[in-house]
């Protein structure tokens, strides 16, 4: 909250000093273009931990309830005798589908040194590669038209 109040006092001081609106609006699209690209190396880093840091193990869905640690609703595992948090909050459609409890399935077990090992489910991986793709495409196009348009002369 404290980063928008910010962005609109330096938005109104622009203004003030007579930046142009064009110049304005392309260097917040940047700023959001390089937001994007920062998603994208957190999709990179959940990519990094699902493929070399995790195992495939059969799973049971054990409950859907808030996570203590981060605040939002998420799914809990059930493995052997042990129940892990999954790594993304659990989807608001199809909630009751997806993760009814005892569903048997298959997930990504990612252990944790010195920490709370964490689970990525099949959505969490979808999550990750689609956001990964698609973070990063609308970071460089974003970025790549703010620039054209600075340089431009806007």
């Amino acid at each position: 909250m404290e980063a928008l109040v910010v962005l609109i006092v330096l938005i109104a001081l622009a203004v003030i000093a007579g930046v142009s609106a064009g110049f304005i609006a392309a260097v917040l699209l940047c700023l959001l273009g390089a937001g994007f690209c920062v998603l994208a190396l957190y999709f990179t880093f959940c990519a990094f931990r699902i493929i070399f840091r995790s195992k495939r193990v059969d799973a049971a869905v054990s409950e859907v309830r808030k996570s203590e640690k981060y605040n939002y609703p998420t799914a809990y595992y059930e493995i052997g005798e042990n129940i892990y948090a999954n790594a993304f909050p659990c989807e608001l459609v199809m909630r009751k589908q997806l993760y009814t409890v005892g569903r048997k399935c298959r997930v990504w077990l990612c252990e944790r040194r010195g920490k709370d090992s964490v689970v990525y489910d099949s959505n969490a991986a979808l999550s990750t590669f689609a956001g990964f793709f698609l973070a990063l495409a609308a970071g460089a196009v974003m970025l790549i038209y703010g620039i054209v348009l600075i340089k431009g002369g806007i």
